[in-house]
Parts: structure tokens; sequence; C-alpha cells
């Protein structure tokens, strides 16, 4: 891994299987200079890129997701998982597993209420953020109408509800498993946005 420009920061958690750090004071210049060096040391494969957003996994299979956060510290989480981490959180480590997460819900029987209410944030901000997605696509298509400005509030009132739900989690509360899941959503959301060529809903 690169060294990030900042030296301030907080490791959050550190595992044979994961690692996970907070680095303050990151502008974007540095978030941006953080993700190339990145890539320049092997983490190309299956990667998608936004100003705010990055994941990537190298050639050994270990996979890194980098959030940026220019608010407040202007801070960089940075993600990393070891193989064998992420072949354990999900069998197939695609789209696919989102739905096998439930077959997790086996475990939430052994797990808390949270866990089901995580879950369940992480799932309804993803339905939001593909049927913005899908409103994009159809407001670009159809040249900008302004007839489409009340579905466009009503799709802000399920975002604003969604985000609240979101920023309650705990993210150092969260379980490798429940990060894993937490980075595969927001993978699929940023490829979705980048897809209709926008990176977020506001």
């Amino acid at each position: 891994m690169p060294k990030p420009e900042s030296a301030k920061g907080k490791i959050e958690r550190d595992s044979s299987s994961a690692f996970y750090i907070k680095v303050c004071g990151t502008d974007a210049t540095a978030y941006d200079n953080y993700v190339k060096a990145l890539q320049e040391k092997g983490f190309t494969v299956d990667y998608s890129k936004s100003s705010s957003v990055f994941n990537a996994k190298n050639a050994a299979g270990y996979s890194v997701h980098i959030r940026y956060d220019s608010k407040g510290d202007s801070i960089m989480a940075i993600y990393v998982f070891a193989p064998d981490d992420s072949s354990t959180s999900g069998t197939s480590g695609n789209g696919a597993t989102q739905n096998n997460g439930d077959s997790g819900s086996g475990d939430a029987s052994t797990g808390s209420s949270s866990d089901a209410d995580f879950k369940a944030a992480m799932d309804s901000y993803e339905s939001l953020m593909n049927e913005y997605a899908d409103f994009m696509e159809k407001y670009n298509a159809g040249g900008h109408p302004a007839s489409m400005a009340a579905d466009y509030a009503k799709i802000m009132v399920k975002y604003n509800d969604a985000m609240k739900k979101l920023d309650a989690i705990d993210e150092n509360s969260l379980t490798p498993e429940e990060q894993q899941y937490y980075i595969e959503v927001q993978t699929r959301v940023n490829q979705r946005l980048v897809s209709v060529g926008t990176s977020t809903a506001q």
C-alpha cells in the first residue's frame, strides 16, 4: 500500500483479514494522488472511481476501498481486505452475493437486531440510488423536461430518509463481514451512478 500524504489519522481496525484507517487533512488533490498511487501499485482489477470513492483489487486478490469526505477534517477512509476475507464474506464476490447476504439472515438469528437494521439501511440506500439512476437516465434521454421536477422532489424525500439511516451506522462497530457488505453496496451504487454520468443525488 502507498503511504498517504497526510501523517494525521487513526487506525480503526487492524487484523490478519482487514485493515481500516482514517486519514485526516486530505484535500481533493491528495485523494486523487493516492488513488493514482494505488493504481501504480497494481490496484487496477475491477476498479471504479469517482470524486469521492475508489474501489479496486490487485492481482493477488487484495481489495481496497477508499472513501473521501471533504467536509470537516477532510477524512480519507482506507479499507483493505485480504483475499480470504473477501472470499468468505460472499461466496461469489459480485452483485449476486447481495441476496446471498440474506442467507446470512440465518446468521441474523445468532446476531443482534442491529445487524438486520444495518442491512436494511444499506439495502434501502441501494434501492433508492438505483431508482435515482433510473430517473436520471429517463431525465437525460428526455432532454431534461420540467415536467419531471415533481418526481425528482419525491426521490429527494426518499434520499434524505435513506441517508439518515446510513449516517446512523457506526462504521467502527461493524464486523468485517458488515464492512465488506457496506463496501459492496457502495461499489455497486458508485458504478451505477457513473454509468449515468453522476456521482451523487444532490
